[in-house]
């Protein structure tokens, strides 16, 4: 556990305590999807934008996960700023959400195929 104070609106001490460190990524076109659990949702009921958070980093405030946009914006799973997602108006995190959820639940809710794979 790190000494890192937890400012985050978005974020429970508890969440950030059960999330999976931050590690390395690699291209398997997501080959591995079933074995990495989607710990926390993030969603905005305006702009339909979701992002779906699978590891995290306190010290940097980075996560990994997927983003599920509407509009403008395509697509993808990568590493997100945390500081930014909490500068986003309405952006509320799913306290109901199942954190026993798998990145390939989430992917075939949507019927979405990563473009950028995961480590393997």
């Amino acid at each position: 556990m790190n000494n890192t104070i937890n400012t985050s609106r978005l974020l429970s001490n508890q969440l950030i305590y059960n999330l999976p460190a931050l590690s390395r990524h690699d291209t398997d076109k997501g080959t591995n999807a079933s074995k990495f659990r989607v710990f926390a949702h993030f969603s905005n009921k305006v702009t339909k934008d979701n992002f779906y958070m699978i590891e995290y980093d306190p010290d940097t405030q980075v996560f990994y996960g997927l983003y599920k946009g509407n509009y403008a914006y395509k697509d993808e799973i990568g590493l997100y700023d945390l500081n930014e997602l909490e500068a986003i108006d309405g952006l509320k995190r799913d306290t109901l959400w199942d954190n026993k959820t798998t990145l390939l639940n989430v992917m075939e809710k949507y019927k979405y195929e990563l473009k950028v794979g995961l480590r393997t």
